[in-house]
């Protein structure tokens, strides 16, 4: 394994950096390589991510405003896919791509104005819950 150190700054659209966009993408080759081609990935805060085009993924943004297969809160997406993968026999994820909002500045930035309050435990556990 080859390591190599970058210095880049990351904005609130990280999949947009050159330098993280080939980790991923290498990332992504690689469990397809490794699954032969029936990798699964899910985003559950994709919101404008590279990858709700690719048919390996299945997305999720509590914003209606992006094209994503569901747009839930992060514990519900997490529960309806473990109940995919429990009750209608959809394969475990490969791959999950882990990028929520990193303080409440940041979340009331992304979701503020969507019809949606913040509830007491989005404020002091963020998503805990959901990496259980």
């Amino acid at each position: 394994m080859k390591l190599t150190f970058t210095r880049t700054n990351i904005t609130n659209t990280p999949y947009d950096n050159k330098h993280m966009r080939k980790i991923l993408d290498n990332q992504i080759s690689h469990m397809m390589t490794k699954s032969s081609g029936k990798m699964l990935g899910i985003d559950g805060f994709a919101r404008e991510s590279f990858v709700h085009t690719n048919p390996h993924f299945i997305t999720n943004d509590l914003n209606e405003e992006f094209d994503c297969h569901y747009n839930l809160e992060w514990k519900d997406f997490c529960r309806t896919i473990k109940m995919r993968v429990e009750n209608f026999g959809l394969r475990s994820p490969d791959l999950v791509f882990f990028d929520p909002p990193y303080s409440l500045r940041q979340l009331k930035d992304h979701y503020d104005g969507i019809g949606k309050n913040l509830k007491l435990w989005q404020t002091h556990n963020m998503w805990g819950e959901g990496k259980d």
